[in-house]
């Protein structure tokens, strides 16, 4: 999860599910934090060595590239250039159904319902076992948002309110 510690990234209930998890299923798995303050985030003796605590770092794209998978469970979001970044890398997403996570994410990840408890660990099951079937992030923000795309909507979006009349 690549996310600043605070109420709305939702790090809290991220932790009630790893929790869930951990305690539901086998896997081997660990869980990077980073970002700002993620180094001060307090862990449940279960979690304690599932989670490491990375705190801020100046370049995250080294990291990104060696994920399995990344996790934004926010409460709330319009475009997470996280999610896009990772997406680019081939790296499946996992999020809440927030903001736009749905629409950028589409078939290479997984949208879950926000705050639901136990929705997530069940996920992280299927992902698990799945890994494969969602590696096709980098085709699709390729497809729908290269810079060229997104200008050319801007554009289409500013013409239409300017010369509306």
């Amino acid at each position: 999860m690549i996310a600043r510690n605070e109420p709305q990234k939702n790090f809290n209930f991220f932790l009630k599910e790893l929790t869930i998890f951990k305690k539901k299923n086998n896997f081997d798995f660990k869980i990077f934090f980073f970002c700002k303050n993620t180094d001060k985030i307090i862990l449940e003796p279960i979690l304690k060595k599932k989670v490491i605590k990375f705190g801020y770092l100046k370049n995250i794209y080294p990291i990104i590239n060696i994920l399995d998978y990344l996790i934004l469970i926010s409460k709330g979001e319009s475009f997470p250039n996280v999610v896009g970044e990772a997406m680019c890398m081939n790296v499946p997403c996992i999020t809440n159904n927030v903001g736009d996570c749905k629409k950028i994410i589409g078939n290479s990840g997984i949208v879950i319902n926000n705050n639901k408890l136990n929705n997530l660990s069940k996920v992280l099951s299927e992902v698990f076992e799945n890994k494969f079937k969602f590696l096709n992030g980098r085709e699709r923000i390729i497809k729908y948002y290269r810079i060229e795309i997104i200008c050319q909507q801007f554009e289409k979006l500013f013409n239409d309110i300017v010369y509306k009349n």
